[in-house]
């Protein structure tokens, strides 16, 4: 079932979508912890997690720490939380990801 449009003018978003924003790792080639990364004055994940919120409502932050699992290990187990869910996967180091990309991603 599909949510009702939404005021601000983005796309209607099904009901089953969920984002998963993937932050961890060890920013090695980084240097520094790229997911509090200042852009504009914001840290990255904090952009990326407010662009979902705007379309989603509640996304998921998935730190992948462990080396085993990396970030495909948080995928799935995101997946395997939410077998019948369509899924949205993002990284905290692409900060400039808008709400109109998540929408539209969600469509």
């Amino acid at each position: 079932m599909d949510k009702p449009p939404r005021a601000d003018g983005c796309a209607t978003v099904r009901a089953s979508v969920r984002v998963v924003v993937l932050a961890g790792g060890r920013s090695s080639r980084f240097g520094r912890d790229k997911a509090q990364e200042l852009v504009f004055g914001v840290a990255s994940l904090a952009r990326v997690v407010a662009a979902a919120r705007a379309v989603v409502g509640d996304p998921q932050v998935r730190v992948h720490d462990q080396p085993a699992g990396g970030p495909l290990g948080a995928v799935l187990e995101a997946w395997a939380e939410a077998p019948d869910a369509d899924l949205i996967v993002l990284a905290c180091d692409v900060p400039l990801v808008t709400p109109g990309f998540v929408a539209r991603l969600a469509q």
